[in-house]
């Protein structure tokens, strides 16, 4: 009797969603001196894109400068710059792409869901 665990008729859930991009990251640690730096570069933006959009979706604690939505924002601007120093080549990594839209696919279930329209912060 086999105890792998049966697939899933339903859709993945955000946790799940951010659990395998989880895993995708730590993998990556192990196999990124054999990567294209370059590639991995013009990847990192779709990763904090996707990672803000997520971020824009959890609650937040507070708007108080130097936290939540301050140090994503520094983030992406951060990345926007180095895009631009990556060059204009055509390769991107594909497992930070993948990461990138885990998070994207993470925020998009969390807005539909609801949740933070139907609930005041509870901090």
């Amino acid at each position: 009797m086999s105890r792998r665990r049966q697939p899933s008729i339903y859709p993945p859930s955000a946790g799940e969603l951010m659990d395998r991009a989880n895993i995708l990251a730590r993998d990556l640690l192990y196999e990124a001196p054999e990567r294209d730096g370059r590639a991995m570069l013009r990847a990192w933006g779709e990763v904090v894109e996707g990672a803000s959009e997520l971020w824009h979706q959890l609650p937040q604690r507070s708007d108080q400068p130097g936290t939540g939505r301050d140090v994503i924002d520094q983030l992406e601007r951060s990345a926007r710059t180095l895009h631009r120093s990556a060059g204009g080549g055509i390769d991107v990594d594909p497992t930070l792409q993948e990461i990138g839209q885990l998070f994207t696919q993470a925020a998009d279930l969390i807005a539909r869901s609801g949740v933070i329209e139907r609930h005041e912060p509870l901090w």
